[in-house]
């Protein structure tokens, strides 16, 4: 295909990937228009090329972007035609702007759905990526069509990775082993075939690059597979040393593949259609409500992504061991200042692993529940919490650390603690946090979370696709006292629920599965330097981590402060939002925070039944179970779900109690010769509710929960109001507890003609439904707020505080007109008057319209302060951000200067 020019000159069609442009003409180098002349050295001709006798190159510039195919030609011409002689333009395709204009840019998501086309699809995909790797790849000759194992490669998560254009070009142009690598031998991979180039990536295969795995076939594949597990100096996104997981590609390489990802991911270019968050967690793009603020730190993460974090200067930290020795000697002087009592150093607790781990597990402060109680380190395999977390994303080499360092039965130093004792701490861990090289921390349990949420900056970005429910908080460069400017995140903290707090969770339950996903997200953002467990917490896989005894001690532990303490276990609004579900905790006794908001299911509660009689079977005598937490662990997570089929209406505050429940539930006492009436009952009930349910075929969904029997409800028809039946064994909805899962019956009565109605309670005030919801839709939304602050301030009890009923404002810009508010709004926590905008009366106010700030001196907020916290924060809970709104400074009492 040919286009004539203006003046003579032809456009070619592409030719191996370049456009072909033939000038012809006669004329001088410059142009004269209007008595102006016009050098054609202009800046996007290469000056390598303004003598040239036959081409000239022309680079990619932002003004030749601007146009279209169709206008290039002639744009082209306009700059040109004043040669003397036949003159070729030669454009590279590979460049963004021209490219996109001429060959119309590929991306994996518009992949054909006809499979005969992928293979030609993926070669434009290759020939357009702008990747120094890929370029460098594409040198080598092209010798054939992808292949692939199965037919279902366009649905991976990791086809959108700029490694994945790096297999598929070593596929493409690579020769092929004359014997297989370990994984392609085992089928691991993509692509048919064992492919590699001599020297190119380690000479590693496709498949393993894909995969991100080691290659037997690389370069020296026994020293490579021997070097992640010894290289002690990965700072990266790489393995450490120790590292007992699966083999991940060589430091070398994935250096080359954070950049290369990185420089693509900033320019916009070959991830089109994913998201890059940090080393290999890649998700869709965002959903349109995280779109804006997903895409403004887009950049950042991709510098962070490509950061090298041994350039980190000024490290406060060089060794570990002498700092904290250090910090001992200081701590102890002042705690010895300030407390009566000697200052005890042996209970001072020191970091493990290396301030070189790519990874940073941060808890809150050590407990005395341990066999190493004095001069211990923080990795602590006696402790079940600390068991716990070193049996997942962990290797020897991980960091891991306290923010409070000492010793303490309620862990309350960060509430107790007087300010320069907790400041000796916290300057500590700062100084751990300045010099550690990890790109991803981990952050466990609440009060820490919020703590460390008040005392640094950050920006919050909740995940999506896969990874809903994980919130990042993404630690601002500024925060650090050794920051580089060039950037904007130091790294990336991930929110986590206390270890503590998962003893106790059920299996499968909402928090265990998040639980997950946030150590699935930590492992991926580090590219597998550390070893992820599936289902390590909604399966309770830790158990085989944990010793038995130290699961029960801690368990019984969490018993002894839940009642104390809300049930809410991170700083998440997700986990305030569930903690709310429970129908009126108050009401539910002591032992309310106990149960769980949502009861098990008849389908759940069968798989239940048998492991708790088996645990009651084989367990101690029961005279000494004092609280709920000191039954058998099987036990405990039957009668967690009990709360709406067994204690509907019954507060419980003691062990008691709950007997006398369950003697009124089965309507039979406990025989006096019984000698152990705790361990009689719950067998009893047990056996009865596994009877029922055995007897009540159909009885089982997912989604439906029994009250065994109680109460019987009447059931009337929905059009006409005849009585329909009595229902003898009403069904609950799980997801929506005390409202009655209806059925439909045929009602007889003249009106209804025998059609099929639904059977509803005569009695009005029980709740009923036909849906069947589920976890991903529990119950109709809630009404939106009418304002963004309404949150934060009182509705009501501001009388409590003494707070004015009334205040006199002034506009901030004249002085002048004044406003009297009779309804005073005040913030939760900071008592601020929560300032109004209003229209200036005052003629000659500048804007005649603005802020009115209290006369008196009251402290005074803008909405515009409030809006902007509770847009920045959203997806933390009301009480942080509460706590975080404490934070915030009163507002100016003066105008700015740019609006006077």
């Amino acid at each position: 295909m040919q286009k004539r020019l203006r003046g003579g000159g032809l456009v070619s069609a592409t030719v191996n990937g370049l456009l072909l442009v033939t000038l012809a003409g006669t004329g001088a180098s410059t142009k004269k228009t209007k008595n102006k002349q016009t050098d054609i050295s202009a800046p996007w001709i290469h000056k390598d090329h303004y003598n040239s006798p036959t081409y000239l190159k022309v680079p990619n510039t932002p003004f030749l972007s601007r146009f279209t195919c169709a206008q290039l030609p002639e744009i082209l011409f306009t700059f040109c035609h004043v040669w003397t002689r036949q003159t070729a333009i030669i454009l590279p395709a590979i460049h963004l702007s021209l490219n996109s204009s001429i060959m119309g840019r590929a991306y994996w998501k518009d992949l054909p759905d006809d499979p005969e086309k992928h293979p030609q699809f993926i070669r434009k995909i290759i020939q357009q990526s702008d990747s120094n790797l890929v370029k460098d790849i594409r040198q080598h000759e092209y010798q054939r069509n992808l292949s692939f194992r199965s037919d279902d490669y366009p649905t991976s998560v990791k086809i959108h990775e700029l490694r994945s254009k790096i297999a598929a070009a070593i596929q493409q142009r690579g020769d092929i082993a004359h014997n297989p690598c370990g994984h392609c031998e085992q089928g691991i991979g993509p692509f048919v075939g064992c492919i590699h180039i001599q020297g190119m990536q380690h000479g590693r295969c496709g498949n393993c690059i894909y995969e991100g795995e080691a290659c037997t076939n690389a370069d020296d594949g026994k020293k490579e597979l021997a070097a992640l597990n010894m290289n002690s100096s990965r700072t990266g996104t790489g393995p450490v040393s120790g590292a007992s997981h699966r083999p991940s590609p060589s430091s070398t390489v994935l250096e080359e593949h954070a950049s290369g990802q990185a420089e693509e991911q900033a320019s916009g270019t070959d991830n089109a259609d994913s998201y890059l968050v940090l080393g290999n967690l890649v998700l869709p793009r965002p959903p349109q409500e995280l779109k804006n603020r997903a895409e403004k730190w887009e950049p950042h993460l991709a510098k962070l992504n490509a950061r090298n974090m041994e350039d980190l200067r000024d490290l406060p930290i060089r060794d570990l061991d002498k700092s904290f020795l250090e910090f001992q000697a200081r701590e102890s002087d002042i705690f010895q200042s300030v407390f009566p009592k000697p200052p005890s150093p042996e209970l001072l607790v020191k970091p493990s692993g290396s301030l070189a781990s790519p990874l940073a597990h941060r808890l809150h402060q050590p407990s005395f529940t341990t066999d190493c109680r004095d001069n211990a380190e923080t990795a602590d395999p006696s402790n079940g919490c600390l068991a716990m977390v070193m049996g997942n994303v962990y290797t020897p080499d991980t960091l891991v650390f306290d923010h409070i360092h000492r010793r303490d039965a309620q862990s309350e130093g960060i509430q107790q603690y007087p300010p320069r004792l907790l400041s000796s701490h916290e300057d500590f861990t700062r100084d751990i946090a300045q010099s550690m090289t990890a790109k991803v921390e981990i952050l466990y349990g609440k009060k820490l979370q919020q703590r460390v949420l008040q005392t640094q900056g950050f920006e919050i970005l909740p995940l999506w696709g896969e990874f809903e429910g994980v919130v990042l908080l993404l630690a601002l460069e500024s925060s650090y006292g050794n920051a580089d400017p060039r950037y904007r995140f130091r790294r990336i903290m991930l929110v986590a629920s206390h270890p503590q707090h998962m003893f106790y969770q059920s299996r499968g339950n909402a928090t265990a599965l998040r639980q997950d996903k946030v150590m699935e997200a930590a492992a991926l953002m580090v590219c597998s330097a550390v070893p992820w467990v599936a289902r390590y917490f909604s399966d309770k896989l830790w158990m085989s981590c944990v010793p038995s005894h130290l699961q029960l001690k801690e368990i019984r532990l969490f018993g002894k402060i839940l009642g104390k303490e809300d049930r809410i276990p991170t700083v998440l609004q997700i986990d305030e939002d569930e903690a709310g579900q429970l129908d009126k905790p108050a009401e539910w006794g002591a032992w309310g925070a106990y149960f769980d908001a949502q009861p098990h299911s008849n389908s759940k509660l069968m798989g239940l039944i048998p492991p708790a009689l088996e645990a009651l079977r084989k367990s101690d005598s029961s005279n000494t179970w004092n609280e709920l937490t000191d039954l058998p662990e099987p036990v405990l997570e039957w009668i967690r779900g009990q709360k709406h089929a067994l204690f509907p209406d019954v507060p419980l505050s003691n062990l008691s109690e709950m007997i006398s429940a369950l003697e009124e539930f089965l309507e039979q006492p406990i025989p006096k010769s019984v000698s152990e009436p705790v361990k009689w009952i719950l067998i009893k009930v047990l056996r009865f509710q596994k009877q029922f349910l055995e007897a009540s075929p159909g009885r089982g969904p997912e989604y439906l929960y029994s009250t065994f029997g109680k109460p019987t409800i009447e059931l009337k028809c929905n059009q006409c109001n005849q009585l329909l039946a009595i229902e003898n064994n009403p069904l609950w909805l799980v997801y929506r507890p005390g409202t009655l899962s209806c059925t439909t019956i045929r009602c007889p009565s003249e009106s209804c003609k025998k059609k099929t109605r639904t059977a509803i309670p005569v009695d009005g005030s029980i709740p009923s439904s036909r849906s069947m919801p589920t976890k991903q839709s529990p119950a109709p939304a809630a009404q939106s707020k009418t304002s963004p602050y309404e949150d934060y301030i009182f509705q009501e009890g501001a009388e409590e505080y003494k707070l004015p009923t009334k205040v006199i404002c002034r506009c901030i810009l004249c002085g002048i007109d004044e406003h009297i508010d009779d309804k005073p709004r005040w913030t939760i926590g900071s008592h601020f008057y929560l300032e109004r905008r209003l229209n200036c009366k005052n003629k000659d106010c500048p804007a005649r319209g603005g802020r009115f700030i209290p006369i008196e001196d009251i402290d005074s907020i803008a909405e515009d302060n409030i809006r902007s916290l509770n847009d920045r924060c959203k997806g933390l809970s009301l009480e942080t951000r509460l706590a975080l709104m404490a934070e915030l400074k009163p507002g100016s009492r003066e105008a700015r200067k740019s609006r006077n």
